[in-house]
C-alpha cells in the first residue's frame, strides 16, 4: 500500500499498531473520502465499541510522532531528492488550511521552466508598477 521509504519512515517512528491504525485510517480515507471522526470510527474495522473505536481515532491523531516535523517533512524532502537532481532550483511552497472544517496541508513544487517564468513576471510586474508610477507622475504635472 505505502512506498518502501514511507513504510520504513512509519516504522521508525510508530509502533506496529500505530502503523496498523494508520494504514487503515488512510484507507478508509480513500475509500470513504470523508474526513470526519464520528465517520471514520463507524467504519474502522476493530472489534470494539463505537466509542472505543473513536477514542481510539482521537488518541492517535494527536500522537506527538505524527507530527510534520517527525514524519512528514522528512516524506516531502524524499520525495523531492528521488524526483529533482541537486543542481536543479526549486521552491518548496507549503500551505496548512481549513476548507469546509478539512485541514489540509499542501505541498508544492516550482522547478527550473517555471521557476524562470515566474522570475520573468515578477520583473514584468515590477516594471509595469514603475512604469504606472512614472505615467502618473507626468500627468499630474
Amino acid at each position: 500500500m505505502f512506498p518502501k521509504f514511507f513504510l520504513q519512515q512509519f516504522q521508525k517512528n510508530l509502533n506496529p499498531s500505530q502503523v496498523e491504525t494508520l494504514k487503515i485510517l488512510i484507507w478508509l480515507l480513500q475509500v470513504h473520502k470523508q474526513v470526519r471522526i464520528e465517520r471514520l470510527a463507524a467504519c474502522l474495522p476493530l472489534p470494539i465499541l463505537y466509542e472505543s473505536r473513536r477514542q481510539h481515532l482521537q488518541r492517535f491523531l494527536v500522537l506527538e510522532q505524527l507530527d510534520i516535523e517527525i514524519i512528514w517533512l522528512p516524506l516531502v524532502k524524499y520525495i523531492i531528492e528521488q524526483e529533482f537532481t541537486s543542481n536543479q532550483d526549486l521552491i518548496v511552497a507549503i500551505d496548512r488550511t481549513n476548507w469546509k472544517n478539512n485541514n489540509i496541508l499542501i505541498v508544492s513544487v516550482i522547478w527550473k521552466i517555471i521557476l524562470k517564468r515566474f522570475l520573468k513576471f515578477t520583473r514584468l510586474v515590477m516594471v509595469l508598477k514603475l512604469y504606472l508610477k512614472i505615467v502618473r507622475l507626468v500627468a499630474i504635472i
